[in-house]
């Protein structure tokens, strides 16, 4: 959980989100832990109205992975 609080702090955006929906995309989703920090920042920091995230694959539920 660490590491998804660094990258939300690491946030660095090109424009104005303030208002707008946003959509997230993560290659792998293994806790979730990232894409739900990252959105909370987004609203809570940056203004967005609504956060969707979009994964491209997602590590199988009770594998050794998601520890």
């Amino acid at each position: 959980m660490a590491a998804a609080h660094e990258h939300a702090e690491a946030l660095d955006l090109r424009g104005s989100v303030e208002d707008k929906s946003v959509l997230l995309v993560d290659d792998i989703f293994t806790t979730g832990s990232q894409i739900h920090t990252v959105a909370k920042r987004l609203q809570a920091a940056w203004g967005a109205n609504e956060v969707r995230g979009l994964v491209l694959a997602r590590v199988p539920w009770g594998s050794d992975e998601r520890s």
